[in-house]
């Protein structure tokens, strides 16, 4: 796997990440990390000694002896901190930092911190980061060589199974890689998917067919597509998907291709149990015989027939 590919992962994957060595300093931040932090935003090559004491927190910088214990393959160190907004907002997040494989001879340890905001609103728009999600799957790729190709790939495969969204990487009509979610997603038996053709996938649901079907046509011409998915698995309940597709390479080469699914069933029911209270309040304001009117600075923005009904306008 190439860096420019890796790197487009790890840039991709909407799970806020920040990556550091033991010595503290930052080599990474993806962009929904750096959404999520704003102003706490640690840009590469800063120092997590001069951070504030939320980000010491959240990586777990705060206690650097527990941290630098964390070996690779144990369970990620669980932080909590509170941060106030630069607009007096306050919101509670919640990091899983845990280390990478062990480098190459001569390099420093580095750690993957995983960011959520697990404030009240936002857990309502957001998938919970699942800790056993983090740890499995690490051992089954066995111990990572001292070369950098394996080194880099185990670290990938870490990062695409600590994300809660599916993610596949495709190039040209070969799925070459994806996490057990994105599988698990569209109903797909864990492990069966990578190395397959895209008829395997298109197979498997007539909207899925669908969808990559619009979206190879799409990609041709502006390099991203999105959409949003419906699918009913065998056995579960129906699932609603954002879909985002985008291309990574120049439109001369052979198409490489990174998927993204995240999970929004619950904010397609949010918003359907809305649709149908706006429903109920518009036919009760229409069918009421009492006249009702909604006055907005002087001026009435609508009345129902009985309120015209009852003043013989």
């Amino acid at each position: 796997m190439s860096t420019h590919a890796e790197e487009a992962w790890f840039e991709l994957v909407p799970q806020a990440m920040i990556e550091f060595d033991e010595r503290g300093f930052v080599l990474r931040c993806n962009t929904a990390c750096r959404t999520l932090l704003g102003d706490l935003e640690m840009p590469r090559g800063s120092s997590l000694a001069d951070a504030s004491a939320a980000m010491k927190q959240l990586t777990g910088w705060d206690s650097p002896l527990t941290l630098l214990g964390l070996a690779p393959g144990d369970a990620p160190l669980q932080n909590q901190a509170q941060v106030h907004g630069t607009t007096g907002g306050q919101r509670q997040l919640l990091s899983l930092v845990h280390a990478h494989p062990t480098p190459a001879s001569g390099q420093a340890q580095r750690y993957l911190c995983m960011v959520q905001n697990t404030s009240p609103v936002a857990l309502m728009l957001q998938a919970p980061i699942e800790p056993d999600t983090v740890s499995g799957g690490l051992d089954e790729l066995g111990p990572p060589g001292e070369s950098g190709p394996d080194q880099l790939l185990h670290e990938l495969s870490t990062i695409l199974e600590s994300s809660p969204a599916g993610i596949a990487y495709l190039r040209g009509e070969i799925l070459v890689r994806c996490n057990r979610r994105f599988e698990r997603m569209l109903g797909f038996t864990p492990g069966t998917l990578p190395g397959q053709h895209l008829n395997a996938l298109m197979a498997g649901d007539p909207r899925i067919n669908r969808a990559v079907t619009q979206s190879t046509a799409e990609l041709q011409y502006t390099g991203q597509f999105e959409s949003e998915l419906e699918i009913v698995a065998p056995g579960q309940p129906t699932r609603w998907y954002a879909l985002s597709v985008r291309r990574i390479n120049p439109r001369s080469h052979p198409m490489e291709v990174i998927a993204v699914l995240s999970d929004i069933t619950r904010i397609r029911a949010q918003q359907a149990q809305l649709e149908a209270l706006g429903r109920d309040r518009d036919l009760m304001f229409s069918l009421s015989g009492v006249g009702i009117a909604f006055v907005r600075d002087g001026l009435v923005q609508s009345a129902n027939p009985a309120l015209a009904h009852l003043l013989g306008v």
